[in-house]
């Protein structure tokens, strides 16, 4: 017969309301305000602005990649490469509760990428645009898993 063995120095709780103090194996838990799994930021809150906000870091990251490695390829290699890099978000499909202002943010930080990236002074997206993109590519992903 099999045992589970737990790591209670690596356990962590998450909850949105307040309870009583935990304990598993004679030590107690420790609560924290997020905690990220798989990837994904999971918040007291229930909202998905701290995830939202790492992807934006992580795009302007790989935006920066892309720019410094490809900087002398044609406009149509770019957009292949910006769409293959910048547009994989796995877990766009889970983020259901996010403020307005944290999405502005996500759609201005795609269009200065494409902006940065691309090298055109003109690049006409909206926000329903950037969300269609990176819902679409998510599904795509996924689909692909499947």
């Amino acid at each position: 017969m099999s045992s589970l063995n737990l790591n209670c120095m690596a356990t962590h709780i998450v909850v949105s309301e307040s309870f009583s103090k935990f304990v598993l194996d004679g030590q107690e838990l420790a609560y924290v305000n997020n905690f990220k799994y798989l990837g994904h930021i999971i918040d007291n809150s229930m909202s998905d602005d701290a995830d939202i906000s790492r992807e934006i870091k992580c795009l302007f990251t790989r935006t920066n990649i892309l720019s410094r490695r490809f900087s002398k390829c044609s406009v149509t290699v770019k957009k292949k490469l910006f769409t293959a890099f910048c547009l994989c978000f796995y877990d766009v499909a889970l983020w259901s509760s996010f403020t307005a202002c944290c999405f502005n943010r996500f759609s201005s930080c795609h269009y200065k990428c494409m902006k940065a990236f691309l090298g055109t002074k003109n690049i006409a997206v909206s926000p329903i645009c950037c969300w269609n993109l990176v819902y679409l590519a998510s599904i795509q992903s996924y689909a692909t898993l499947g």
